[in-house]
């Protein structure tokens, strides 16, 4: 089985870091993974080339998380073109199953018209919610099978959890080999990172933009270091060319509030590193403003590090909080401080919450779990496309 793999973003993110993740072991199935991501400028195609995954680029509008009426008339004057141009891609790679990331329709249309099952993933909470309600009724005509991260997700899209047994609940990927505690490895990025002896590391990763509210972290980060001056500050994350501008604010804040860029806060691009670079926190910190399931998340917890996380989109599907994790609300840089002070005062506490995350991690973000799931969605969205083919788009 061929499958299409469609982004909407040219840059590495949860979803094309879930195709590259998965597909050697989906092709161990016999299903090989094709990824189409927009012509313009991003790290996705080349990581996903060295990956061994084939990379198609082609002009691709996006919806934006908006409701402004401007900005979705260009998505749309784009539509015809971009349709017919997916559908050659279709014919041309000889695609049998298309896989969409996201709200954005084209692809799904396209599939559609070529007679081609559509497995649709839902993979954030990001979008408006009146886009949502209109978008769904779309989506679910065009979809054989939906795939959610996280049954919160599912939650939010109107009409997602009518699909019973054509929705399939996941949590992302994980590649415990490559996420594994390592002594060796955690000194050597406390090395490069230029952490002290006696510091501890408060880090998060993710691209530098709006969604992560880096803000938020800055602010708790000034609030605890005045509290404690034995702390540094991490995060591990892309600043693209159209967020340089809001990089510069966030740097510019965090020296209002008295942090010191690199002394007292260091903002890297980890690439490919991040199972050496994350080796060096101690807490995890994610201040997303919205979510599905992050795999930063997911990846600090089988690092056996502490997460502090704000309570959003499906994230308290996987911490429980006080017990392998906390949850704060977010925007909230006081709930922020007040989750992670006791931590820092107890090593032992980090210890034995870092565990309960591992345990956690280890029963169900292996990749070999969410590699089945999919396999499954794929079969399922199969058998259904089969049984409604002579029924047109209506599904059984």
């Amino acid at each position: 089985m061929r499958v299409l793999a469609i982004s909407h973003y040219a840059t590495w993110g949860g979803p094309i870091n879930r195709a590259s993740c998965l597909a050697p072991l989906l092709r161990e199935r016999g299903i090989e993974t094709m990824v189409l991501v927009p012509a313009e400028k991003g790290d996705a195609p080349e990581r996903l080339n060295e990956a061994g995954v084939k990379t198609i680029q082609m002009p691709l509008h996006r919806m934006r998380r908006t409701i402004h009426p401007v900005e979705h008339a260009r998505y749309f004057r784009a539509f015809p073109g971009e349709i017919r141009s997916l559908r050659k891609v279709l014919r041309e790679h000889s695609v049998d199953l298309v896989q969409i990331y996201g709200l954005n329709l084209q692809g799904g249309i396209a599939g559609k018209l070529e007679g081609i099952p559509v497995v649709w993933q839902l993979v954030d909470v990001g979008n408006p919610f009146l886009l949502r309600r209109l978008t769904m009724p779309i989506v679910l005509r065009l979809a054989d099978v939906l795939m959610t991260t996280g049954r919160a997700v599912a939650q939010a899209h109107p009409g997602a959890t009518s699909f019973n047994d054509r929705l399939f609940v996941f949590f992302p990927p994980v590649d415990l080999n490559r996420f594994r505690s390592d002594a060796a490895l955690r000194a050597a990025a406390r090395l490069e990172l230029g952490v002290r002896p006696g510091e501890l590391v408060i880090g998060t990763v993710g691209n530098i933009s709006p969604q992560k509210d880096h803000f938020t972290f800055v602010e708790a980060a000034a609030a605890l270091k005045k509290r404690f001056a034995a702390l540094r500050f991490v995060i591990l994350g892309t600043t693209l060319a159209t967020r340089r501008e809001f990089a510069a604010h966030l740097l510019q804040r965090a020296q209002e509030l008295g942090l010191s860029p690199e002394r007292d806060i260091t903002i890297r691009n980890p690439g490919t590193r991040v199972p050496q670079l994350a080796q060096a926190f101690d807490i995890f910190w994610l201040t997303s403003l919205w979510e599905g399931l992050p795999t930063a998340v997911e990846e600090a917890m089988a690092l056996q590090i502490p997460v502090v996380a704000t309570d959003v989109g499906s994230v308290r599907e996987a911490i429980h909080d006080g017990v392998n994790g906390c949850l704060v609300p977010a925007r909230d840089p006081d709930a922020l401080v007040h989750a992670t002070l006791p931590l820092l005062h107890s090593e032992q506490l980090r210890k034995r919450i870092g565990a309960e995350a591992y345990s956690f991690a280890a029963k169900h973000f292996d990749s070999r779990i969410c590699a089945e799931v999919h396999a499954l969605a794929f079969e399922r969205a199969v058998a259904n496309h089969n049984a409604a083919h002579h029924n047109g788009w209506t599904h059984p």
